[in-house]
């Protein structure tokens, strides 16, 4: 049960139930398309919902329930550490790797296969499309991948041997997110849908994501009344959350729909979020 002083009413980002895309899937290009003439950067289109998000903290949300579990791991790197890559891809990804292992015993093999840190512009929302130093929050219900698209994911990153480990073995695609804030924010946090109140077979729409070289796949979600949506009020840096984006092997298992979303309950002169996100593949 959630304390409702922590119940934030706020909007949701989703995807849109009009009939057209019954007969057209949604896509949206990695580049620019202003040269093609006719062509479109995307064809989605996008319905904001008034959602009431929960604080999940008495909840304590599970990675096989709900789709995504909050851990309690201090990160032994300091924020100036997270500008160098280097240092994610070493070290940081090292410590990811022990705090898996012990929280999932399951999981046998890790893969990393890609990172990325995100510092909230001062003019995000109303200013999307304007250039800026680092990725902004995504405040769309979604799934970072969708099996078909898992799969390709894993074989432009890992090559050869992802199809071998592929046949001997399930596989999830995790995301692994912290705050690099020195202090609990309450600036954009990320909110999750459990997994359990999704309507599978109505609510999850494919969605093709083009690259200059590739094609990709991922999930959007559509709105329904039934979704229940969590976040972790004032979460604190060392706070980690764990979720599923998909689970190739086990198409039962719990995942985790996701995006940022505006707080109501924030001060207006907080610091902007920053945040590290981690994604891998792990074998059991």
């Amino acid at each position: 049960m959630s304390s409702t002083d922590n119940i934030i009413k706020t909007e949701i980002g989703y995807f849109s139930r009009s009939p057209r895309y019954d007969t057209e899937k949604p896509y949206t290009t990695s580049f620019p398309v202003d040269h093609i003439p006719g062509a479109q950067h995307n064809n989605q289109e996008w319905v904001f919902h008034n959602t009431a998000v929960e604080d999940a903290r008495d909840e304590r949300p599970e990675l096989d329930t709900q789709g995504f579990q909050y851990l309690e791991w201090k990160t032994n790197l300091s924020r100036p550490d997270f500008k160098l890559e280097e240092n994610i891809k070493t070290r940081y990804y090292r410590e990811l790797a022990e705090m898996i292992k012990r929280a999932f015993p399951r999981y046998k093999k890790l893969a990393f296969f890609d990172y990325g840190v995100r510092v909230r512009d001062g003019r995000y929302p109303n200013a999307q499309g304007v250039a800026t130093e680092h990725t902004q929050p995504f405040r769309y219900a979604h799934a970072d991948f969708s099996e078909k698209g898992a799969r390709m994911r894993l074989m432009d990153s890992l090559g050869e041997g992802a199809a071998e480990r592929l046949q001997e073995m399930k596989c999830d695609l995790l995301n692994v997110w912290r705050l690099l804030n020195d202090s609990p924010t309450k600036d954009w946090p990320l909110a999750f849908c459990d997994w359990r109140t999704i309507d599978k077979s109505g609510d999850i729409i494919a969605n093709d994501v083009v690259f200059d070289t590739s094609i990709g796949e991922n999930h959007y979600l559509r709105h329904n009344s039934d979704h229940r949506w969590w976040y972790l009020a004032a979460q604190r840096p060392e706070e980690v959350v764990v979720f599923r984006n998909v689970s190739i092997g086990d198409p039962t298992a719990a995942r985790a729909f996701h995006c940022a979303f505006r707080n109501t309950q924030s001060d207006p002169g907080q610091m902007p979020r920053e945040s590290v996100e981690v994604r891998l593949a792990a074998f059991y």
